[in-house]
């Protein structure tokens, strides 16, 4: 009964900063994911230092990143769920980088090279073609992030601000010491917002599908 008394604003905490960061990497990917499958220069480049920060020691990225923002310019961002949303982004960016890219990698690149024939530029290719050809594996590419950053708590325990903990850190600190009711509470809570955003995000796929 008392569920919510010991959540407090932890779901939705985590929720937003996941959503946001979701949305972030979902477009960096599309850039960068169609840069490596069309070979453009500097997509590999930005590919390889997005696994570089996946395969990184939490704890790395985690410091670098308290290094860059815990400071009196950066407290509008450290202070708030931004800094969340930064730490999923940096984190997981190549979650949608080598979804999006594999993605692309599929389609035939002749509607493009059509399109930059008659002069389109680069943004109107990529949001009238690449992206509507390919919206369902943006889709699963946004469903893929927003999963990894629900789940994260060895990035975000190292900067979460005070008062805007996500909910895997609000289970982490009272699983110690917390009633065990509460703890499997809170743990069944996750699991439940985790599959019904999988749930929805599986039913708009399902009527996009031909």
């Amino acid at each position: 009964p008392d569920l919510w008394v010991w959540a407090r604003e932890a779901p939705g905490n985590g929720f937003i900063a996941a959503a946001g960061a979701a949305t972030v990497i979902t477009f960096i990917g599309l850039i960068v994911g169609h840069g490596a499958a069309r070979g453009l220069r500097g997509a590999a480049l930005l590919d390889t230092a997005s696994m570089l920060v996946f395969v990184m020691p939490a704890a790395v990225v985690g410091v670098g990143l308290m290094g860059v923002w815990n400071r009196p310019a950066g407290q509008a961002v450290y202070g708030s769920l931004a800094i969340l949303v930064v730490g999923y982004v940096a984190r997981y960016t190549v979650v949608g980088v080598r979804v999006l890219g594999c993605v692309v990698a599929q389609s035939p690149v002749h509607l493009e090279e059509a399109a930059a024939a008659s002069g389109a530029h680069f943004g109107r290719r990529l949001v009238r073609i690449v992206l509507p050809i390919h919206m369902r594996g943006v889709v699963f590419a946004w469903l893929l992030a927003l999963v990894f950053c629900l789940r994260d708590l060895e990035i975000v325990i190292l900067f979460y601000p005070p008062g805007r903990e996500p909910l895997t850190v609000r289970i982490f600190t009272l699983e110690a010491n917390g009633p065990e009711g509460v703890v499997a509470g809170l743990g069944l809570l996750h699991v439940a917002i985790t599959a019904a955003a999988l749930v929805v995000g599986g039913l708009v796929l399902w009527r996009r599908s031909p």
